[in-house]
C-alpha cells in the first residue's frame, strides 16, 4: 500500500501533582493525586492539523474500583498541532486522581482536519488540499474526506510501557507521543483518501515528591 505520510510527532506532557484526600475513619488512608496536561509539537510536513480532543480519563480494569473512569479533560479543546513547535499549551490542571493501577489511559479525538501540501504550480505556486472529518471546517472547506474509523468514544488507548499507569502520591510526569507520521495517512489503492488512526505512546520522565494524605 502507500506509504504513511511523513508527519511529525506531537507530545503530549502530563505532570502529575499531589492532592489531599479524606477517608471515613481514622484507621484509614487515602491517597489522592492530581493530573496536568501539556500539549507540545515538533516539525512537520503540513500547513495545519486541527484536533479536537474532548475527553481524556484514566480506567481501572480490576481490583474495587474495576470499570471506573476518571476524567482529567471533558471540556473540548481544539488546537492546531503544527503551531506548537517548540512549544507548549495547557490543556489539564490539576485534575484529582486517587493513587493506584489504571489499565488504561484513553485520549478521545471527536474531530480532525489537516492540509496536505502538494507539488508547486508554475502559475500559482504551492498547491494544498484540505482533507477533514464530517462537519469540521477549522481548516476551511474540505477538498476531501478525512476518514477516521476510531473517531469518537470510547477514545484511542494509549500505550503504556507497563500495560497501564501507577498514579502514586508524588508528582510524577508521564509524556504522550501522538505519534501524527503513524496517525495520518493515505489510503490504498486509487481513491486517494487520508486516514487517521492515532497512535499515542506513553513514556514516564521523573517522579518527585512525598506522599500527602488526610484522614
Amino acid at each position: 500500500g502507500t506509504p504513511m505520510s511523513r508527519f511529525t510527532r506531537n507530545l503530549l506532557i502530563l505532570p502529575l501533582a499531589l492532592a489531599l484526600g479524606a477517608c471515613a475513619d481514622d484507621a484509614t488512608v487515602t491517597e489522592y493525586g492530581s493530573l496536568s496536561l501539556l500539549l507540545t509539537d515538533g516539525a512537520g510536513d503540513v500547513a495545519s492539523a486541527w484536533v479536537t480532543i474532548d475527553r481524556i480519563y484514566l480506567q481501572a480494569d480490576e481490583g474495587e474500583a474495576a470499570g471506573q473512569r476518571v476524567d482529567l479533560l471533558t471540556d473540548e479543546v481544539t488546537v492546531d498541532l503544527i503551531t506548537l513547535l517548540e512549544a507548549t499549551e495547557g490543556l489539564v490542571e490539576d485534575a484529582i486522581v486517587e493513587t493506584g493501577f489504571y489499565e488504561q489511559l484513553r485520549v478521545v479525538v471527536s474531530a480532525a482536519c489537516i492540509v496536505v501540501q502538494g507539488e508547486a504550480d508554475a502559475e500559482e505556486g504551492p498547491t494544498s488540499a484540505v482533507h477533514a472529518t464530517p462537519g469540521f471546517e477549522r481548516c476551511g472547506p474540505a477538498d476531501g474526506m478525512l476518514q477516521a474509523p476510531r473517531l469518537g468514544r470510547p477514545g484511542v488507548e494509549v500505550l503504556l510501557p507497563a500495560d497501564g499507569l501507577q498514579i502514586t502520591g508524588g508528582r510524577q510526569v508521564l509524556v504522550l507521543d501522538f505519534d501524527v507520521r503513524e496517525s495520518f495517512g493515505v489510503r490504498a489503492g486509487r481513491s486517494g483518501a487520508w486516514v487517521m488512526s492515532p497512535v499515542i505512546r506513553g513514556s514516564a520522565v521523573e517522579a518527585t515528591g512525598a506522599v500527602i494524605a488526610r484522614l
